[in-house]
């Protein structure tokens, strides 16, 4: 076992004089398996005597010195549970169409019967099916209360037989229909008050009459079920039976059964632990010797938890021949498979099928002693599932089917944890599961979206204008198409598992984080000192920002959580000075621009159906930058934007105005003015004229190009009629 060396502080450390004691113990129970002989899974007891050799590191003088000790140790005496659950589909025996039935149970010698028992449930006709009287004692046969009226009646009761040899002896149950008259019933009842053998005799004979007198009605008997014990397995059953009559092989109902298998008395030296703990060790034990065999032999990272069946064959056994509940088994199986050993490579399917043993009821059953231990192994599973959540974008990528399966089966994991810490009352979530998985989502985000960011800061050039601002607006680009398109599977997964709502999380923790950078990135733009044209590539970038950050705002809108403004619903607050800066750098650039257009313009015609010239085009083509940036920018408080209402009206207003002067000062220049031909009609005179009605006409139609009547009637909802 030399390659896994983690220990285990969750099982005792016995000394080495224990250790010995254990071995001993566990060999015997090789030696005296219950259950089904040469059954297909059971191995032969001189491959588990090797099995169990090398998982204890004994040695093999030693081994056989254990060996021949235990096997001049007395056997043990087998004892079969059975417990009578209930049973549908009866025949009804009374007037009523009801019965009123019981069960009669045996555990009788096989060669007590008729020859002709081929298996279970087979009753050929010529076996007569009820519980002979010869073995009528307390020991053999026993019998469950009465259900009155009912064709599906619940018993729940349990009755222990202790059997010597399991290899002739029948399991044997009958339904019965009880008549208000004396029926076996109260015959069989009362063998506890027989005082002596000779009075046993007399007790037979009733029983007998009993018998007879009831073989007269057929109404009485439901149903019989033969199980030969040979075919019980080690780890028992549980499932529904079929009711044969007396002479066919038909059925007449179902009874549900649970059968259990232990020893009694079981002998073993070890009185410093229990045998639950004993088989905690065995499993530790077994688990770090397959994991230790595993990895030597494939150094394979994951495993499916499958235990070989030399393992799985010595561990039924112990807990059938001590009668450990499931849940003491699954106890046992928690803490092996939880061990650092085993923990990060184990398959999740396996936990879920653990925990859902530990949590299959609203009270688990785990002793008071197990709880610290169970509690210490839960808080190292969910501790290493949440880290993988913390990691979620690496270990589970969105797009792969196959991870998001396995996502799902650790989010059933941590829900069957929720629901044993609150069984328990272990206190493991003491902020609740859902705000932990919250927390670790918004963990994972704060990691991809720095990673991200650094990633995408190196195809940055270093000495770019606002270098910050164009790195945000390309990362929240990218951001609202992750948010937008990738996270539907996902989200699919979180919402049926644990009900949250994964893009909402993941949109609003990535808007956190953005403006927080936006709102540096921008106070550093904003006082920055530059140069005309860095200016209008700084404004250019900072409204590249603006424009990715209303596609973020708009990636995702959770219903459940609409109410509740995400962190980017007022991005658009921070561009307040921004937007400001941007109209004055453009108003200055449009100025020149139309200076330019005059200055260079010819005052010709473009064509013959074009009757302005240049100089109106670019004049036009000025204002029109504001009134698609108005346009683009869409800012979302409509009452808001008035003040950018009348910044925008204002400058393009200045604009028209310049245009005009400037045309005006051109004609001056020309002489339009002077005192010799003043007022000449001249085709000059006529294109400045169109010019300036070009440049009205399309000043005219901007109230309704710029939708300022948007921006009027929020101003009225908000202010009244004042506005007007």
């Amino acid at each position: 076992m030399a390659e896994v060396q983690e220990k285990c502080s969750d099982i005792p450390h016995l000394s080495t004089r224990e250790t010995e004691a254990l071995y001993s113990s566990t060999l015997f129970s090789i030696l005296h398996r219950l259950g089904v002989k040469g059954e297909k899974a059971t191995p032969p007891k001189q491959q588990l005597f090797l099995y169990l050799q090398s998982v204890m590191d004994i040695s093999k003088e030693n081994h056989q010195n254990h060996l021949d000790a235990a096997k001049q140790m007395e056997p043990p005496i087998s004892v079969l549970t059975v417990t009578v659950i209930g049973a549908k589909g009866l025949v009804p025996k009374d007037s009523n169409g009801k019965s009123d039935p019981f069960c009669m149970i045996g555990c009788i010698p096989a060669d007590s019967r008729r020859t002709g028992i081929a298996a279970a449930n087979c009753i050929p006709k010529d076996v007569r099916p009820l519980l002979l009287e010869k073995h009528l004692s307390a020991e053999l046969v026993q019998v469950t209360s009465v259900q009155k009226k009912t064709l599906e009646p619940l018993w729940n009761e349990s009755f222990q037989f202790e059997i010597e040899n399991t290899d002739d002896h029948v399991l044997q149950v009958e339904v019965w229909d009880h008549d208000e008259e004396t029926s076996i019933l109260e015959t069989v009842k009362n063998v506890g008050n027989v005082p002596n053998l000779k009075s046993m005799g007399r007790f037979f004979k009733e029983v007998a009459k009993t018998s007879r007198r009831s073989s007269t009605s057929t109404n009485d008997f439901e149903g019989v079920i033969v199980i030969p014990l040979k075919e019980i397995p080690s780890n028992g059953k549980e499932d529904w039976f079929p009711l044969h009559s007396k002479t066919s092989k038909k059925y007449y109902g179902e009874v549900k059964l649970r059968l259990r298998w232990r020893h009694k008395s079981f002998q073993h030296a070890l009185h410093i632990v229990t045998a639950e703990q004993v088989l905690q060790i065995l499993w530790y034990k077994s688990i770090h010797y397959e994991v230790s065999s595993r990895r030597k032999q494939h150094g394979k990272d994951t495993w499916d938890g499958q235990v070989s069946a030399l393992s799985k064959s010595l561990l039924m056994q112990y807990a059938a021949q001590h009668e450990i509940s499931l849940e003491q088994e699954a106890v046992s199986q928690w803490i092996a498979y939880s061990q650092p050993c085993c923990l990060p490579s184990l398959e999740y399917k396996t936990f879920l099928s653990i925990l859902k043993k530990l949590s299959c009821s609203s009270n688990p059953v785990i002793y008071d002693s197990d709880k610290p231990i169970v509690r210490g192994c839960l808080h190292r599973f969910i501790t290493m599932s949440i880290s993988r959540l913390q990691k979620q974008r690496t270990v589970f990528p969105c797009n792969d089917v196959d991870a998001l399966t396995k996502l799902s089966v650790l989010l059933n994991c941590l829900n069957e944890t929720y629901i044993l810490d609150k069984g328990l009352q272990l206190q493991l979530y003491q902020a609740g599961l859902k705000p932990s998985i919250i927390a670790a989502i918004k963990a994972d985000c704060c990691d991809s979206y720095a990673l991200m960011k650094s990633e995408m800061e190196k195809e940055i050039p270093t000495d770019e204008t606002c270098r910050d601002v164009t790195l945000l607006a390309r990362l929240m680009e990218n951001m609202k198409n992750y948010v937008e398109r990738d996270l539907k599977l996902v989200t699919h997964v979180y919402k049926k598992v644990v009900s949250l709502d994964y893009q909402d999380i993941v949109h609003r923790q990535i808007g956190d984080l953005a403006m927080q950078d936006v709102r540096q990135a921008l106070d550093v733009a904003i006082k920055s000192t530059l140069s005309p044209e860095e200016s209008l590539d700084a404004s250019s970038s900072m409204f590249q920002l603006y424009q990715s950050l209303t596609a973020f705002n708009t990636a995702y809108v959770c219903q459940e959580t609409q109410e509740e403004p995400t962190p980017t619903a007022k991005f658009y607050l921070v561009f307040k000075k921004t937007v400001q800066r941007w109209f004055d750098v453009t108003r200055q650039e449009s100025l020149q621009r139309i200076t330019k257009a005059v200055e260079l313009d010819k005052m010709n015609t473009m064509d013959s159906i074009v009757k302005h010239s240049t100089s109106a085009v670019d004049a036009t083509g000025c204002i029109k930058v504001f009134s698609d940036f108005w346009n683009k920018l869409n800012w979302p408080d409509p009452a808001g934007a008035y003040v950018f209402a009348t910044c925008v009206t204002d400058y393009i207003c200045n604009c028209g105005l310049e245009y005009g002067h400037l045309i005006h000062a051109k004609l001056t220049a020309n002489g339009f003015y002077d005192t010799v031909g003043r007022f000449d009609v001249s085709d000059q005179l006529c294109i400045a004229i169109n010019n300036l009605e070009e440049v009205r006409q399309y000043l005219a139609s901007l109230y309704e190009t710029l939708r300022l009547d948007k921006v009027v009637a929020a101003l009225e909802k908000e202010h009244g009629q004042r506005v007007r």
